[in-house]
C-alpha cells in the first residue's frame, strides 16, 4: 500500500487478497506503517463528512511498525505478538528490506503442523517456507 492511496481502493485490495492488513511503504519501499481492517473500521466509525475515497491510507494507518528479522524463530515472534497485542509482524532482512509478513494464523498453522494435526504447509504461507 502507498500512503497517498485512497482507503476505498485499499479496502478492495484487502478484501480481494483475503488479508486483514498490509504494510504501507513510500515510493522507495521504506516502511511507513501498517494498514489494517481495524484502522479502516475506526476511520469509518469516526468519519463525519468526507467520502471514503477522499481519505488516504497515510491518514488512517498505524504508523508504528513492529518487525522482526527473518532469522527470528516463530516462538520468539509469537511471544512479541502476544505481548504487543498485534496480529501481524513485518519480517525484514538484515538490510532492513521487507521480506514478508507473519500473521497470527501463520503461527497457528505452524503449531498445528508441528503437532501433526495439519497436512504439509499451506502454499504462500511465510512460516510454511521455513
Amino acid at each position: 500500500m502507498r500512503p497517498d492511496q485512497d482507503t476505498r481502493a485499499a479496502l478492495e485490495i484487502l478484501l480481494e487478497e483475503h488479508i486483514s492488513g498490509a504494510p504501507v511503504v513510500d515510493a522507495s519501499g521504506r516502511l511507513l506503517g501498517v494498514l489494517s481492517q481495524t484502522d479502516l473500521l475506526l476511520e469509518v466509525a469516526e468519519r463525519a463528512g468526507p467520502e471514503p475515497s477522499s481519505v488516504r491510507v497515510g491518514q488512517v494507518m498505524t504508523p508504528l511498525v513492529l518487525a522482526v528479522y527473518e532469522t527470528v524463530g516463530v516462538p520468539q515472534a509469537a511471544a512479541l505478538m502476544a505481548s504487543e497485542g498485534v496480529h501481524r509482524l513485518l519480517v525484514v532482512s538484515a538490510a532492513g528490506d521487507l521480506v514478508g509478513i507473519l500473521s497470527s494464523l501463520d503461527v497457528m498453522r505452524w503449531l498445528g503442523e508441528r503437532a501433526g494435526y495439519l497436512d504439509p504447509p499451506v502454499r504462500n504461507s511465510f512460516v510454511g517456507r521455513r
